[in-house]
């Protein structure tokens, strides 16, 4: 039916489209997934603690390299100071020794002896400095 049959004065009605309209909706729920989802979650879970477990462990290597420098800071530190003390030492003979040959009591080879000890700490002295550069 296009028309209203019925008509009305001072009204008008105006005939119906022959065009017709459909609204169609369509909803989609999972009743049951066979614990796919479940599944999904455990894999993600799973992912996550293998990568925190990697992070942790680089973590950890990083830790065991700063206390290995840290350690070699302090051996170097200890050795720097065993050569100074050593030079102190080798200065103060050399001292006495430069005294003795003067006076006669000692031979030069003596002398020369400790200023050869003396150049070889010195060399010690520069190599423990170049330790600690690239």
């Amino acid at each position: 039916m296009t028309t209203f049959p019925v008509e009305l004065p001072g009204v008008q009605i105006e005939a119906l489209s022959k065009d017709q309209y459909r609204i169609l909706g369509e909803v989609n729920q999972k009743l049951y997934d066979g614990g796919a989802t479940q599944q999904q979650k455990l894999l993600a879970t799973t992912a996550y603690e293998i990568e925190q477990n990697g992070v942790e462990v680089e973590l950890e290597k990083i830790r065991e390299q700063i206390i290995q420098l840290y350690f070699n800071i302090l051996e170097l530190d200890a050795r720097m100071r065993i050569v100074a003390l050593s030079r102190e030492d080798l200065l103060a003979s050399l001292k006495i020794i430069e005294a003795a040959v003067t006076n006669g009591i000692a031979l030069k080879s003596e002398k020369n002896a400790l200023e050869a000890a003396l150049i070889n700490l010195e060399q010690q002295t520069m190599n423990c400095g170049h330790l600690g550069q690239p």
